[in-house]
């Protein structure tokens, strides 16, 4: 029954057809099997509609982001970690000092490298400064264990997470890394340092995952990585998934070579060119081995290799098949002269059907038949393969990585989807080191009752959370890969959460028990690996459920009702369920505006709760629709992100409409050109946004004119959500390899805009400067930015430039102008003016003073805080218009445009979702224009 019990989970985890038990019911997922693979959504939300992504605009995209940190202000906040800290995430390899039992380092799949100097107490990532999260492979010499080398690229048929930028070396423990080269492997399966002669360096490249080509097979350095050579090619689509090398003799090597290829919807995990191969003359040439191995065959697939160290004539190998199932355990006595199957009947189930994503068998270097082969279950052989008994069933299921204590073997680590474990007695009972954040979150959520309770859905683990909001308690509420989780906000005792494919469950009592909560949902019905559930931001009874068509329940979840067609151009075909609804968005300032994107491109407005839908993407690229976002107050605008990198146009593809879709404005031009996943208003700075992505999280105060990267201490992993919490003042982040972080806004220190000090030529007492027509003069500004930021300076006449410097030359025409000059600091800018009358000769200025009292403009109680009276006086009929300006110059409010009489007006201004801070009220008519300065303290 346990074995049984940890099989299924480990299935769960990974495939789209799961079981789900609850306390008090089981059910049956009712969508069907997409295929017998776990999802790509991940990879083909950046690819589609090309058939695969070019690596270099990938790096090119890591690179700019780097940028962006590297260009941090000072006073930037830092991002506290949230966790889970207590549950671990996918580990893909570990290595550990070879005399020292405190260091040691562990390869995360999209976290990073992390290590510890306190025998796994504590963690801390050392390759944050990398260009890609994605690590494959580590390896440490023996004989200087200060020198690392780590592999990047998670080496798996699947499009979990990012492929790799090359191999990395440092030489002080992971201070400091330099790429050593094989920067177009894609996927590092295996690095080894040869004991004896640690300058002779192995690696095993994967290659391309989805192309064939590129830097694939068995790479050799003899220099300590300075430079490299490959040492065998099979084909180009075979690359190596394992290395290993004779401990006493580096001239004999040994190799694991597999053949696959990856398309949008399909996969092919085995192929002619699988099989293990040996040289003699450190891969001058190679011999292909055969003797008692699967002969060869389209249908053989992902291969591992062990060798013994203790008696290196013994080596292990297990095989994965086509598509994915497990292949036999053999073993060598001779060198690989000869290999027989062992008796591996019990193993028949432990790949279950997805092979491809294992392949790791070790021996403990004192014993050459003590034996693991690392599967969905793990388990062990104290015969030399003669029996297996499954161990490890307190642990997490599918295993990745384990490493043998050199000077005590009985003690190891092992690395699996749940994290890392440590074993004392040769596997008979493990501990957690799971105090490290490496989870994958798909989507996040809080209670707003309880804000310290925190929700999020994750690959391999399912629905997290926390009560009291430290990083290490979180518990497991709802099973396979967790997406969506909502919490009522106005009774917390219902929570939702949901598992791949639309599986959605309810909970009445606080997350402790979930009922089946999709009654009146089409089965037949194409839902996406992440399928959107949102409230209604007006009333938490009324929710959205995305599948092809939008579903709406007035009763929490009870029933569902279409409210929609299908708002897709149809389904695909492969291991994909495709033609899906991706992202809704309801206004929170209308309740009957409906948005819904899909993955293939379409953008849907519904104003009238879905009675009728128009299409809105026609200016939008073709491409997956991550997150459509209505303005939190203004019901016609809305914002859309986009995952794709596309071909023609670099720069990152995050959208604006002020007419609810009908035209889109591009706010990403000044982006990195990175995938976006998600997008945040904040309601209390109207023209402040956030913007989740692959390398990290931005932040714009101009309305998406200027960006920057948000806060430190967030590691460029993907993002995949950020969630606002408005009355506890803190983003959430949802990242995709680190966990939980939030950002408490209040101690954002925004930039501040350049404060202009002095303008000349000054105006005369009527505020107006007064100099002759068709005459030159010099204008100039003196500014400062309190932030110590380089300025820039730009003065115009209308749209004329005149100088780019503090000072300009400037010719006065006849009658009224204006100069205007903007400081910036190349977020924020500060515009001011110098408004000249051009008069034909200086006399003329005797008769100004009557023009000067035609208007003034005031403003009491001044500071104010709920209310403002703007009061004005012109003294003949004539158009104006009062407005509320920023420090920045941005136009707040409107309180008049029009045509008004001559004599005294009063208005009034109540600001709405406006920081405490210094306003311009403005007068402004034809030829005349005059501020009063107003203060708001809430």
């Amino acid at each position: 029954m346990r074995r049984s019990v940890k099989l299924f989970l480990g299935v769960c985890c990974l495939l789209a057809t799961i079981v789900v038990f609850f306390a008090t019911h089981t059910y049956n997922i009712k969508k069907g099997e997409r295929g017998p693979f776990p999802s790509d959504w991940f990879m083909l939300q950046r690819t589609w509609p090309e058939p695969y992504l070019d690596a270099q605009k990938v790096l090119n995209g890591a690179r700019e982001a780097a940028r962006f940190r590297q260009e941090r202000l000072d006073e930037d906040p830092t991002w506290v970690q949230r966790g889970p800290t207590n549950i671990g995430g996918r580990i893909t390899d570990i290595v550990g000092h070879p005399t020292d039992d405190n260091v040691h380092y562990m390869a995360s799949a999209s976290g990073g490298v992390l290590k510890s100097t306190d025998a796994g107490a504590n963690w801390f990532p050392i390759t944050d400064d990398l260009p890609t999260p994605s690590i494959g492979a580590l390896a440490i010499d023996p004989v200087n264990p200060n020198t690392l080398y780590c592999g990047t690229g998670e080496a798996n048929s699947a499009g979990f997470s990012y492929f790799g930028s090359g191999l990395y070396k440092t030489v002080d423990g992971g201070a400091t890394w330099q790429l050593s080269g094989l920067a177009d492997s894609r996927f590092i399966a295996r690095v080894v340092v040869h004991p004896e002669a640690p300058t002779n360096v192995w690696a095993a490249s994967m290659g391309e995952l989805f192309i064939t080509g590129g830097q694939r097979g068995i790479y050799f350095s003899g220099d300590a990585g300075q430079t490299w050579e490959r040492r065998l090619f099979v084909n180009d689509s075979t690359g190596a998934s394992d290395v290993v090398v004779h401990p006493a003799n580096p001239d004999i090597v040994y190799a694991g070579m597999w053949q696959r290829i990856r398309g949008p919807e399909d996969r092919r995990a085995g192929g002619r060119g699988t099989g293990i191969y040996k040289s003699i003359n450190r891969g001058e040439t190679w011999v292909r081995l055969s003797a008692g191995l699967p002969p060869i065959g389209d249908d053989v697939g992902r291969v591992g290799l062990a060798i013994s160290q203790s008696n290196p004539n013994v080596l292990y190998a297990c095989f994965a098949d086509h598509p994915g199932y497990m292949l036999g355990v053999y073993k060598t006595v001779d060198g690989g002269e000869n290999w027989t199957r062992t008796n591996d009947s019990v193993l028949e189930s432990m790949y279950s059907n997805f092979g491809w994503y294992f392949g790791n068998i070790r021996v403990r270097p004192d014993d050459e038949n003590v034996v693991f082969v690392l599967g969905v279950s793990l388990n062990r052989s104290s015969n030399g393969g003669a029996s297996w008994t499954e161990i490890g069933e307190d642990v997490h299921v599918d295993h990745h990585a384990l490493w043998f204590d050199p000077q005590q073997p009985f003690r190891f680590l092992l690395g699996n989807d749940g994290g890392c474990y440590r074993t004392i007695n040769n596997g008979t009972s493990f501990e957690s080191l799971n105090n490290f954040p490496a989870i994958q979150f798909y989507a996040a959520t809080y209670d707003s009752q309880e804000p310290q309770r925190l929700y999020g859905g994750t690959q391999d683990n399912g629905t997290l959370r926390t009560m009291s909001g430290q990083p290490n308690d979180f518990e497991r509420i709802y099973g396979g890969d967790g997406f969506y989780t909502l919490v009522d906000p106005n009774d917390n005792d219902y929570v939702y959460a949901e598992y791949q494919y639309g599986g959605l469950g309810k909970s009445s009592n606080g997350g402790q028990t979930f009922f089946w909560a999709t009654d009146g949902i089409d089965g037949n019905e194409r839902t996406n690996w992440s399928t959107p559930v949102v409230f209604d931001p007006s009333n938490s009874q009324i929710m959205y459920y995305g599948a092809e068509r939008l579903y709406q329940s007035i009763n929490r979840a009870e029933f569902w009702t279409a409210i929609s067609p299908d708002l897709t151009d149809g389904g695909g075909s492969g291991n994909l369920s495709f033609g899906t609804i991706t992202t809704i968005g309801v206004s929170p300032a209308n309740s009957n505006v409906i948005y819904a994107g899909t993955d293939d491109a379409n953008l849907w407005v519904t104003t009238n709760g879905g009675v009728t839908w128009e299409r809105r993407d026609s200016s939008l690229p073709e491409r997956w629709i991550t997150r459509v976002t209505p303005h939190p107050s203004n019901p016609n605008e809305v914002c859309v992100t986009i995952s794709g990198f596309r071909n023609a146009e670099q720069e990152a593809q995050l959208f604006i409409s002020s007419d609810q879709g009908a035209h889109w404005t591009p706010l990403g031009t000044t982006l990195p050109d990175v995938p976006l996943n998600d997008m945040e208003y904040d309601p209390e700075f109207p023209s402040r946004m956030y913007v989740a992505s692959d390398f990290g999280v931005f932040w714009s105060q101009d309305r998406g004119q200027h960006w920057s990267v948000l806060g430190r201490g967030l590691p460029p992993v993907p993002t995949l959500e950020v969630v606002l919490d408005d009355p506890g003042r803190r983003l959430i982040a949802a990242t995709y390899g680190r966990s939980f972080l939030t950002l408490p806004l209040d101690s954002l220190d925004p930039n501040h805009a350049p404060e202009i000090l002095a303008l000349s030529p000054e105006p005369d007492e009527s505020g107006f400067v007064v100099a002759r027509a068709t005459s030159e003069f010099s204008l100039s500004v003196t500014a400062n930015d309190v932030d110590g930021d380089a300025l820039s300076y730009l003065w115009r006449k209308g749209e004329t430039v005149l100088s780019s410097q503090p000072s300009a030359n400037a010719v006065v025409d006849s009658g009224y102008q204006v100069f205007r000059i903007s400081v910036s600091d190349g977020e924020l800018a500060t515009v001011d003016s110098i408004e000249v009358i051009g008069v034909d000769t200086i006399d003329a200025v005797d008769s100004r003073p009557s023009l000067v009292e035609e208007f003034t403009i005031s403003a009491y109680p001044n500071p104010f805080n709920g209310e403002v009276r703007i009061a004005y006086s012109i003294q003949s009929n004539t158009d104006v218009r009062i407005s509320i300006y920023s420090l920045t110059g941005q136009e707040v409010a409107r309180l008049q445009d029009g045509r008004a009489s001559a004599g005294v007006h009063e208005l009034t201004w109540q600001p709405t979702r406006v920081a405490t801070g210094t306003y311009f009220a403005e007068l402004r008519g034809d030829n005349f224009a005059v501020r009063t300065k107003i203060i708001y303290l809430k």
